[in-house]
């Protein structure tokens, strides 16, 4: 080329010295210079040294048009193909995707053939991955399928593009690759190992055993194929088999973890359990983080019987891997085989964060169904399984599609491929009514299923005769009624339940069975956040109340869907009388009443009974609307009526002709003399109601008495009425597997456990109704009645009752399973998980404790038992003892500012069994909230306190909460008092944080229950301060 342009040169010099001959005679002494082109080498050099992509690329397009014939040009079309898809990826994440795309194509179609391993391994083969990563999946499977055929006669690249399939999970398409390499190269190990990670990620754990078999073949020295083909072995049920393949590895490699695991996990499947465990102790001390060995440990004793022993590993193996999914399914196993569902379902609660599959749903359920909560485990089970077919169908670990009898042969899959274990706890009478629960409610769902399909599926559900049988038959007729189906059918089932309540009641958990319908909203907004809802203890007078009080409105709504008002009447006359006063149940019965007297014409008594039901519960605007609606309706307007609604909440009389106007007087008619006249409607007269003895009387409605702390706890019960107010949530972070070694205080009382934290779940819908619009809040407290028993001066300051509000916190066939579909599934980031400080004691949780009260209804005092507090009436609640292993030791007395949580139980009630023995419950504290900070009305305070006498404890010094809408639960109150004060709330922001003082909680031992709230969207840290004679405690709100 050179050479040429040098000849053309001097052929067009020669041309124009012979015409300058020819014209004039001159000669030209004159000679056009020669200029040299770089070398190829040179311009490529210079083109890939250029820094910027954009303009490196331009540079190296040019170079291949310039040197068309260069040694070089493939190394250019490299070095443009790599270029391009540093282009391409920027394009992509900037949002350009189609020109991104387009380039990343033209990486791979125009890459020199053959591709160089060097530019196939550090650059091609990782587009489909990234391009997957950005959310671009139709693009990632295009350009995979472009490098398959690119690759086409290169074995190792043919199984690079594999890889791809294998890190998305896509068990077909690294499948077909692996048969195409296996093709290709029938000794190729590689192909076959391939095969085996394929087959495992397909759930064919089969046919990845053969693979990995035919693997070994061709590299029988290798210690991955053997450890891979061991772990294969054990999920099958060969663990003899396994054995010989880990020993191998030990003695090649001692130190080996995997191996050593799969050793030890062997020699338990084998039933050699002694040396399995000798064993395992050697393994934990020197690899105490082996969360592997220890989930698996703690499996085998799950479906062995050694419900403890699973708890134990169980706990042991979250602590060290939180972010390991089946460490919290196991664990959650080994509390259902402690009969402790509740725990098992705070445990799978936490693992929610992890991402929720097919056997977390399952797990969960199942201790959903075992505590009554009938509709919270349907609504689980249904996000991951299906019926189809008379068959259980669902993706195993959310891609491949499978069914199968039952929910057991299909989660069994996903264990076997992910822990290798053969066996599992499976309790079979649950999973049946698991599946007999999920198809009645599929069925209800369904917009025309057909009367007797439903009535089978329903009778299915509710058959047996077992101690739980009244509470399927109870839920089973609501959700009929629900969906207006079967009525009759209802009413059965409210009769049939009728002489199996005192059995139901008799059960383990009967609480939360009956307690299940009002608890619901509130677990539902719990579990959204990572929490659960403690159920209470209630005493079970209570609860046979609530059933059979029940079991009357469910009657009376079955006859009013068949048009029989007077059956219903009665019915509903029934359940309000049988039905704890003025509690959620009885506020609907109470409504539903009025229901039918409007239907049946009775209009003022169908306006007494919704008054009823309204003032006993928090207002709404609906329930407001129809108040005011039927008011007019006999009045002409709705002059007097907050007069009377405010008048009858708080006398809290029969609220019998009082929603009514009278005539006027002119008429003839005069009110009642114990009743007087406001604005032409009559007012019950409340002049004469005197306060209780020891409350000091005060005009503000939100105050309510406080009564001191009692050294020895007693008994008491919980109102029906309190427990749909007062849920309150508790994290949902690892579960206890010892109990906390129990102290002795100084007097010889046992001691253990800090007070639990308490939130308390708001009803968004009511949030603005429940705001309190004053800025401050005065309590007023009662003091010690004279004769009672003080708690004693020992230096301990530990001899406390628990506050009331805080109880409220606290081998399958393969044949059996037929592949359906697969799908890829997207990688996540690692989920954050809110649990405990990995070097965090183990908690444990105590027997709760009930205190037994007065009624404040009963004007006849009882007699006094010792340790009792004479001469108080209050309202019936709830305490609980529970504990997180801390001392109490740092707190001194006449600390204002002392943290409730620091707060230890060192009285209990004789016979009570603390530790090991007792029921355990969780004792961790809450750190989360979620609404904003106002203020709650105050008066100055009446009655000096010594100072040095008491202190303020409360149950938080700091919460948090997310902006406008965000609440937190707090008790508060004062340690060694002895005279009644008033408590003074305040919100410092309150344009932005309210601060509600809670009646229904606060009356008991000294305590009483605020819910903070954020109110404004602004975020940042705020203080609501409460205020006693004996000082100030400022507690921090941090919003976000």
């Amino acid at each position: 080329m050179r050479y040429f342009g040098l000849l053309f040169l001097i052929l067009l010099t020669f041309t124009a010295v012979f015409a300058q001959d020819e014209s004039s005679g001159e000669t030209n002494e004159e000679k056009t210079p020669v200029v040299e082109q770089p070398s190829d080498k040179d311009v490529y050099e210079a083109a890939i040294a250029i820094e910027n992509p954009g303009e490196r690329a331009s540079a190296l397009k040019k170079f291949l048009a310039d040197y068309p014939e260069s040694e070089l040009r493939n190394r250019a079309f490299e070095s443009l193909s790599s270029v391009r898809a540093i282009i391409a990826d920027a394009k992509v994440r900037n949002n350009e995707i189609d020109e991104g795309i387009r380039l990343f194509k033209l990486a791979v179609s125009e890459a020199p053939d053959p591709i160089s391993d060097r530019l196939f391994s550090k650059v091609l083969v990782s587009i489909p991955t990234n391009l997957f990563l950005l959310n671009q999946r139709n693009a990632a499977f295009d350009i995979a399928e472009m490098l398959e055929v690119r690759s086409a006669g290169n074995y190792k690249h043919l199984l690079g593009v594999a890889t791809f399939y294998v890190g998305i999970k896509y068990a077909t398409g690294a499948r077909k690759i692996a048969e195409k390499a296996i093709e290709m190269k029938p000794d190729g190990s590689l192909g076959y190992q391939t095969l085996g990670l394929a087959s495992r990620l397909g759930f064919d754990m089969q046919g990845a055993e053969s693979a990995y078999e035919k693997a070994l073949e061709f590299s029988p020295e290798s210690l991955g194929i053997r450890q891979s083909l061991g772990e294969l072995k054990r999920a099958l049920g060969k663990p003899a088999e396994a054995e010989a393949l880990f020993e191998f590895i030990i003695e090649k490699e001692p130190g080996d973890i995997q191996a050593r695991t799969g050793l030890i996990l062997s020699l338990f499947d084998q039933g050699r359990r002694k040396e399995a465990e000798a064993k395992l102790v050697e393994e934990l001390n020197e690899n105490p983080t082996n969360a592997d060995v220890m989930i698996g440990a703690a499996n085998w004793y799950a479906a062995n019987g050694e419900a403890q022993l699973a708890v134990d590993h169980g706990t042991q193996a979250v602590s060290v891997m939180e972010t390991n999914v089946w460490g919290y399914i196991i664990l959650a196993r080994g509390f259902m085989a402690l009969g402790r569902p509740a725990d098992a379902e705070r445990i799978l609660v936490a693992a929610s964060r992890l991402g929720a599959g097919a056997s977390h749903s399952y797990e969960l359920a199942l201790a959903q169904i075992e505590q009554g909560f009938y509709s919270d485990a349907s609504e689980v089970i249904s996000k991951h399984f299906r019926l189809e077919g008379g068959k259980v169908v669902t993706d195993l670990d959310g891609r491949i599609g499978a069914e199968a009898d039952t929910f057991f042969d299909l989660v069994a899959l996903e264990r076997k491929s992910a822990i290798f274990s053969p066996h599992s706890s499976y309790d079979t009478k649950a999973d049946k009514e698991l599946r007999a629960l999920f198809e009645f409610k599929q069925l209800t769902e369904n917009e025309d299923p057909g009367e007797e399909v439903v009535g089978a599926a329903t009778d299915a559900f509710v058959n047996g005769t077992d101690e739980t049988t009244a509470f399927r038959q109870l839920y089973a007729a609501e959700v009929l009624l629900e969906k207006n189906l079967l009525p009759a059918k209802a009413a059965s089932l409210a009769g049939g339940a009728v002489e199996s309540v005192d059995t139901a009641l008799e059960s383990e958990g009967s609480a939360s069975a009956v307690l299940a319908d009002q608890l619901y909203a509130g677990r539902r907004d719990a579990a959204s956040v990572g929490r659960v809802v403690v159920v209470p203890p209630v005493e079970s007078s209570v609860l046979s109340q609530i059933m059979r009080g029940r079991i009357e409105d469910i009657t009376a709504r079955a006859f009013i869907a068949q048009e029989d008002l007077s059956g219903a009447e009665i019915r509903l006359k029934r359940a309000i009388s049988i039905l704890p006063k003025d509690s959620a149940w009885w506020r609907k019965s109470m409504w539903r009443l009025g229901m039918v007297y409007e239907k049946q014409g009775k209009e003022k008594e169908a306006l007494n009974s919704y008054a009823s039901s309204y003032v006993a519960g928090e207002p709404t605007d609906l329930k407001r609307g129809e108040i005011e609606k039927l008011y007019s309706k006999l009045n002409g307007s709705t002059e007097g009526l907050d007069v009377l609604l405010d008048s009858a909440k708080t006398s809290k009389t029969d609220t019998k002709s009082v929603f009514v106007k009278t005539n006027a007087p002119n008429e003839g008619t005069k009110p009642e003399s114990d009743e007087k006249s406001v604005d032409g409607a009559v007012v019950p007269d409340l002049g004469n109601e005197k306060p209780k003895e020891g409350v000091i009387p005060d005009e503000n409605p939100m105050e309510l008495e406080l009564k001191p702390v009692d050294a020895k706890p007693t008994q008491k019960k919980v109102l029906a009425e309190d427990l749909d107010l007062n849920l309150v949530t508790v994290p949902a972070t690892k579960a206890d597997s010892k109990t906390v070694p129990e102290t002795t205080s100084k007097n010889g009382n046992k001691k253990s456990g800090d007070v639990e934290n308490s939130e308390k779940p708001v009803d968004k819908a009511s949030t603005a109704d429940s705001t309190i619009k004053d800025s401050t809040a005065d309590v007023p407290v009662e003091k010690v009645a004279e004769g009672a028993e003080k708690p004693k001066e020992t230096g301990d300051t530990t001899d406390v009752k628990k506050s009331e509000a805080e109880s409220m916190t606290g081998a399958v066939n393969p044949k059996d399973v037929r592949k359906v579909d697969e799908k890829p599934v997207e990688k996540v980031s690692k989920p954050l998980i809110d649990l405990p400080p990995e070097t965090a004691e183990p908690v444990t949780t105590q027997d709760r404790e009930v205190a037994d009260l007065n009624s404040p209804k009963k004007e006849e005092s009882t007699p006094e038992k010792p340790g009792d507090q004479p001469g108080t009436d209050s309202d019936d609640l709830t305490t609980k003892t529970v504990s997180d292993g801390q001392s109490n030791d740092k707190r001194q007395t006449g600390n204002s500012e002392t943290n409730l949580s620091d707060r230890s139980n060192s009285s209990e009630k004789p016979g009570n069994k603390v530790g090991a023995e007792g029921n355990r419950r969780e004792a961790e504290l809450i750190d989360l909230g979620a609404r904003r900070p106002r203020i709650v009305p105050a008066e100055k305070i009446r009655e000096v306190v010594d100072p040095n006498a008491c202190r303020i404890v409360v149950s938080q010094d700091t919460v948090s909460m997310i902006a406008n809408g965000g609440s937190f639960g707090i008790v508060v109150g004062l340690d060694n008092y002895e005279k009644a004060y008033v408590l003074r709330a305040e919100s410092l922001a309150p344009e932005d944080i309210s601060i509600v003082y809670e009646p229904e909680i606060g009356s008991v031992d000294g305590r009483a229950f605020f819910v903070i709230r954020s109110i404004s969207e602004k975020t940042g840290e705020f203080e609501v301060k409460f205020e006693t004679p004996c000082g100030i405690k400022k507690v921090g709100v941090k919003v976000h």
